[in-house]
C-alpha cells in the first residue's frame, strides 16, 4: 500500500490548482458539438519531474488534442517545486463517446510507483 499516500495527496490537491484555476472534475462528462473544444485543468509541480501524460491514444475520429501548457501559480510553501497547473486543450471531431486518460507520472528513479494517479473523462460528442 505504498501508493496511498501518493494518491491521498494528489485527490487532495483536485480541488483547487495552484495556479487559481478550479481542477476539472473527471466525475462530469463533456458534452460538445462537432468543433468544440474542452479544457482540462489538472494541478501540477513545475520543477519536480512530475508530469500529466496521456495514457491511450485519443479516438480522433471524436476528439483531437490541441495543445497543453503550464500556468505557473508561484513558490510552494509546502515543498520544492513550484505549485501550478496543466491545461490541456482537445477539439471535437465527430459524433461518438470516448474518453481522455491522464496519468500523473512520476520522475526516474522514484521507487515507488510508475504511475500515481490516473484521471479519466468522458467525453460526448453529438451529431448537431
Amino acid at each position: 500500500m505504498r501508493y496511498m499516500p501518493v494518491f491521498a495527496a494528489t485527490a487532495a490537491v483536485l480541488i483547487a490548482a495552484g495556479c487559481g484555476r478550479q481542477v476539472t472534475d473527471p466525475g462530469v462528462p463533456f458534452r460538445l458539438g462537432p468543433g468544440e473544444e474542452m479544457e482540462v485543468v489538472v494541478s501540477a509541480d513545475g520543477e519536480t519531474g512530475y508530469r500529466w501524460e496521456l495514457l491511450e491514444s485519443l479516438d480522433q475520429t471524436i476528439i483531437r488534442f490541441v495543445e497543453k501548457h503550464y500556468e505557473d501559480g508561484g513558490l510552494s510553501l509546502s515543498g520544492p517545486g513550484k505549485t501550478g497547473c496543466e491545461v490541456w486543450r482537445f477539439r471535437a471531431a465527430g459524433p461518438g463517446e470516448t474518453t481522455v486518460r491522464l496519468g500523473y507520472i512520476v520522475p526516474p528513479g522514484v521507487e515507488f510507483s510508475t504511475q500515481d494517479s490516473v484521471l479519466v473523462y468522458t467525453v460526448r460528442v453529438s451529431s448537431r
